[in-house]
């Protein structure tokens, strides 16, 4: 079957496109246009970053002021544990573990201590650090309120680590009460006082 003229230009003209676009998919495009386009994302990404980097730099002297005022601000009144030596702060953060028990929660299962063992004794700057390693059983409700105890009220302190697992439940006609096992480890600072040696 002979093409008319129109038909042989029409596909001498599609035959020429296709072989320019495979020109420029082999050729042009993997070694101009796709380097270009990379370049243009990387100074995208960069110039963002500066932008970042910028704010931040304007804000540094105000977070120094900020910093250096909380530095150099006094403790809290009776923010430290009290005590003549490290041991008496080491039995009155034990005693605190107890004192600050929830022990009648409005649902579920009271707290209980059920050991405390007191860690080495480390010297923190001007501070000593109490360290107190503590295992109790509590129902989640309680569980929370102590925790928020602990670290609310003063001497303030500080719960480094926590384990918490899920202990079996007993059997009973009543509702199902959740009683949780924790392992926790809690951190007071006593103050430097007078008379005493340095290490």
């Amino acid at each position: 079957m002979k093409l008319s003229s129109n038909a042989r230009r029409f596909s001498a003209v599609a035959l020429a496109a296709a072989l320019l676009m495979l020109v420029y998919g082999l050729t042009f495009h993997p070694w101009v246009v796709g380097p270009m386009l990379k370049i243009n994302e990387e100074e995208a990404l960069l110039r963002a970053s500066y932008q970042r980097f910028t704010r931040l730099e304007a804000q540094r002297e105000a977070v120094k002021a900020r910093l250096d005022a909380e530095t150099q601000a006094p403790l809290a009144e009776g923010s430290l544990l009290t005590g003549p030596e490290p041991e008496a702060a080491q039995a009155q953060l034990m005693q605190l573990v107890v004192d600050r028990l929830d022990l009648q929660p409005s649902s579920g299962l009271p707290c209980s201590a059920l050991n405390r063992l007191p860690k080495p004794v480390a010297r923190q700057g001007q501070l000593r650090r109490i360290v107190v390693d503590a295992e109790l059983q509590c129902g989640p409700q309680a569980l929370a309120t102590t925790l928020h105890k602990l670290e609310s009220e003063t001497p303030f302190l500080l719960v480094e680590h926590m384990d918490i697992r899920r202990l079996p439940q007993e059997q009973s006609e009543g509702p199902a009460l959740h009683r949780l096992a924790i392992n926790l480890q809690l951190v007071g600072y006593l103050g430097q006082t007078e008379g005493q040696v340095h290490e």
